[in-house]
């Protein structure tokens, strides 16, 4: 594995991402590293990239991109319940774990929330940013094994279940329908570079997909 990647960056709210070469990321012993092949773009990445929101963005210059999928390239020394090669969409809220929301069992109400690759909620939030820095606009992110949704493996050599075929044709619909809604369509490493570079949140309203199309995108892949 290479010892650097590129990674789309935001330098200064409101101004276009930049592509940076920065170190790939070492997961720690709870963590996995996952090659990302896929990314969503999301309708209000627009707005909160531009800073004026009451939304609380990463230390900058921050690694940025919500809703990965990818592959899992590398595991923690503690890490027993997922492999390397696993196909995976990564979650990307990230909670706590010790606030009393976290305690009770409800980590979607955590007082210190956050986005990994977009916003925290709160001021506080930083320290779960500072945990898991990079956005799926990076070809590789670092995860916790809980917040992984295994995708169906790929199986080229063997014919494709029903249930397979089903599920695909309707992720198929449901991204179709989103993509047109949105006035955009999937894209993928490497190509999204290109666009990335040349990204300004007052030129994007319209340009945006669902997390599905990425799933979908790595799932065909």
């Amino acid at each position: 594995m290479a010892a650097s990647m590129r990674s789309a960056r935001l330098h200064e709210p409101g101004q276009p991402l930049r592509i940076d070469t920065v170190e790939i990321p070492e997961p720690r012993p709870r963590d996995v590293l996952v090659r990302v092949k896929a990314c969503g773009i999301i309708p209000n990445m627009n707005a909160i990239f531009s800073g004026r929101l009451w939304n609380h963005l990463p230390p900058l210059p921050a690694s940025v991109g919500l809703d990965a999928a990818g592959v899992i390239a590398k595991v923690g020394s503690e890490v027993t319940d997922v492999a390397v090669g696993d196909r995976v969409y990564v979650n990307p809220w990230l909670s706590c774990g010790t606030c009393p929301y976290c305690r009770a069992g409800d980590p979607m109400l955590c007082s210190a929330a956050a986005f990994q690759g977009y916003f925290g909620f709160f001021p506080h939030s930083t320290r779960q940013l500072l945990d898991y820095p990079f956005g799926g606009f990076s070809e590789y992110i670092t995860a916790s094994p809980q917040r992984l949704v295994h995708l169906p493996p790929q199986r080229p050599s063997s014919k494709p279940r029903a249930s397979d075929i089903s599920a695909r044709r309707t992720l198929r619909c449901v991204s179709a329908r989103c993509a047109a809604a949105a006035g955009s369509r999937s894209t993928e490493l490497p190509a999204r570079w290109e666009w990335a570079r040349h990204y300004s949140p007052s030129q994007w309203g319209q340009r945006a997909f669902s997390a599905l199309a990425a799933i979908v995108t790595c799932l065909h892949n």
